[in-house]
């Protein structure tokens, strides 16, 4: 059928969306989502929770009134099967050793974290605004910007 919103974003990207109101087709897809045993947030795990402590409060607020089928019980989610899955890493690059010298930050970072060096080629798509050399301080094989050392999080 036709999708109740269809629309192209800025970023150039289509957004199709259909309401599913037939009951019959509503029953079918909730006994199929009962039949998995687990389903994992890989992305967006704090926003979840955020939504399941608000919903939460706001059932405590509504007291009596509270009938579970208000709009503050549900939030919006895709799922998708693992196939179509790839989990990528989440380096963080460090533009500022605040004071500290790269020893001190090193150490600072290993009280809270397991730490391995990786190097990796990448390119910069945007002007750089700090010295090159603040990347050399943490022990970067190179001078230049588009070398880096990577400091994984766990």
């Amino acid at each position: 059928g036709t999708p109740e919103y269809d629309f192209t974003a800025p970023d150039g990207f289509g957004h199709h969306f259909w309401v599913i109101d037939d009951e019959n087709l509503i029953k079918t897809i909730t006994e199929e989502f009962e039949k998995i045993p687990y389903l994992y947030i890989a992305d967006g795990h704090h926003r979840t929770a955020a939504a399941a402590l608000v919903g939460r409060e706001r059932a405590l607020q509504a007291g009596d009134g509270h009938k579970g089928d208000e709009e503050y019980n549900y939030f919006l989610a895709v799922a998708f099967p693992a196939s179509h899955l790839k989990i990528i890493d989440y380096n963080r690059l460090v533009r500022d050793l605040n004071g500290l010298s790269a020893d001190e930050f090193l150490k600072a970072l290993e009280r809270i974290s397991s730490l391995r060096t990786m190097v990796r080629k990448y390119t910069v798509r945007m002007p750089c605004t700090t010295s090159p050399s603040t990347l050399a301080e943490i022990g970067t094989p190179s001078q230049h910007a588009k070398d880096a050392t990577m400091i994984p999080t766990r």
